[in-house]
C-alpha cells in the first residue's frame, strides 16, 4: 500500500481526552457521535499518567495508522523537545486546544467540542498520522 492510499483509508476511530479536558466531554460525544469511540485518559491509564505514558500506550495501540488520535490542551507535547521527539516518532494525530479552552465553562465547551468533532473527523482522514493541529473556542482548526 503506497503511503498515499494509506492517508486515504486512515479512519478516526478513537479519540484520547488527555486531562486537560473533562472526562464528561467523552461521554457526551459518545452519546451523539457514534462513528468514533471517546476515550477519556483515565479509561485506558491512570488518571495522573505523564504525557510519556500515554504517548508510548497510544504508539502501542498502533497510533494514527489504527485510527488514534488525541485532544489536549498541553502545547508542551509540541514545544519540550523530549516530549516532541516521543510524539513524532508515535505519529499520532494530535488536537491541541488553545489556552482559552480552560477558561470555558463546561456546558460551553460541550457545545464547541461537539461542533468540532466533524470538523476533527475530516482533517483526520484528509492528512497524514502525526500531523498537529490548534483548536480555538471559535470553532477552527489550524494545521501547526
Amino acid at each position: 500500500m503506497t503511503r498515499s492510499s494509506l492517508r486515504r483509508a486512515l479512519r478516526l476511530e478513537h479519540l484520547l481526552l488527555d486531562n486537560c479536558l473533562s472526562h464528561r466531554l467523552a461521554a457526551a460525544a459518545g452519546a451523539v457521535e457514534d462513528s468514533v469511540r471517546f476515550h477519556p485518559l483515565r479509561e485506558l491509564l491512570q488518571a495522573n499518567a505523564s504525557d510519556e505514558e500515554w504517548i508510548a500506550e497510544l504508539e502501542r495501540r498502533g497510533g494514527s495508522e489504527a485510527g488514534w488520535a488525541v485532544i489536549t490542551a498541553d502545547l508542551r507535547i509540541h514545544t519540550r523537545p523530549h516530549l516532541r521527539q516521543l510524539w513524532e516518532s508515535a505519529r499520532i494525530t494530535t488536537f491541541f486546544c488553545t489556552a482559552k479552552w480552560v477558561a470555558v465553562p463546561l456546558p460551553v465547551q460541550a457545545v464547541r467540542f461537539l461542533t468540532l468533532v466533524p470538523k476533527m473527523i475530516q482533517e483526520f482522514e484528509g492528512t497524514r498520522p502525526g500531523t498537529a493541529f490548534t483548536v480555538s473556542t471559535a470553532g477552527k482548526l489550524r494545521r501547526l
